[in-house]
């Protein structure tokens, strides 16, 4: 479920949230700990202004039986996700042109064991802040080249998370 708001100019405000079990393999599915229970719920917000665009996500999730998903499965999985992000970008051409050249910065936090379930240790690698700087470039309405280079880290000591760089294309219709 999703509700969104748009009270005012350039602005999207949104608040969604799931609530259900996964699905799994039939020849699996009575198995104890073949699914987990789901309560998510995340706020987003977008706003854009002229040459200005500005986003950012909130996202909390419980998962439930993971010990038992755990035991069947060897993984360790957490009980509890969270994460949010914040961006910002600033389109580099005239509003006057039909292309727009986007430079934009990210920064983003997340761990997928904020807690966990039994004996499991909370695993620090899985508390992640990546910051992510780059360009979109919109050649043409549903059509858009990407790149960026990503500075990551995490919160175990002495990690050593490598950096990305990506590109992509993008099409829509």
């Amino acid at each position: 479920m999703k509700v969104d708001f748009y009270g005012f100019r350039g602005l999207r405000l949104g608040l969604a949230g799931y609530f259900g079990r996964t699905q799994a393999e039939d020849d699996i599915d009575m198995m104890e700990g073949s699914s987990i229970g789901i309560r998510m719920i995340g706020l987003d917000a977008r706003y854009a202004y002229r040459r200005f665009t500005a986003r950012g996500q909130i996202i909390n999730a419980t998962l439930i039986d993971t010990e038992e998903y755990n035991m069947l499965t060897g993984r360790d999985l957490g009980s509890s996700l969270r994460g949010f992000y914040v961006e910002g970008g600033y389109n580099l051409l005239p509003l006057s042109k039909r292309q727009k050249l986007f430079a934009f910065f990210r920064y983003e936090q997340f761990d997928t064991h904020a807690d966990t379930a039994g004996d499991l240790p909370v695993n620090e690698a899985y508390d992640r802040t990546d910051v992510t700087t780059g360009l979109t470039y919109h050649l043409a309405p549903g059509v858009v080249v990407k790149g960026d280079y990503q500075f990551r880290t995490n919160a175990l000591d002495d990690s050593d998370v490598p950096n990305r760089m990506n590109f992509g294309i993008g099409v829509w219709f």
